[in-house]
Parts: C-alpha cells; sequence; structure tokens
C-alpha cells in the first residue's frame, strides 16, 4: 500500500503486508516479516497496546 493508513481502532499488518507512508493507529498488531516505511502515530487519548506475533515455528 502507498499512502498513509488511518485506523480508528486495530490495524492488524499479516507477514506480507508493505506499507510506504505513515500509519496512524489506536492499536497495532504486526505479524513478523510486515514492513512499514513510515511513521507510526499513536492516536492520542487512548490506550496503547503493540503487539508483536511470534512465529508459530519459532
Amino acid at each position: 500500500m502507498i499512502g498513509p493508513v488511518f485506523a480508528a481502532e486495530t490495524l492488524e499488518l499479516q507477514p506480507n503486508a508493505k506499507v510506504t507512508g505513515d500509519v496512524e493507529y489506536t492499536t497495532l498488531e504486526m505479524q513478523q516479516g510486515a514492513v512499514v516505511q513510515g511513521r507510526l502515530i499513536h492516536q492520542a487519548g487512548k490506550a496503547v497496546e503493540l503487539k508483536l506475533a511470534t512465529s508459530a515455528a519459532g
């Protein structure tokens, strides 16, 4: 995806996800292998929850 991404709720990036642009989020779940070329911007006034998924084969 090219361009900014806005997520009012939860944003989940799958292992093959590639985002070129800023990501504004409330809750972000980013799978191993996902790539963001831009800024991660947390939406103010809401609880922060960041998750890094571990590999099932791990």
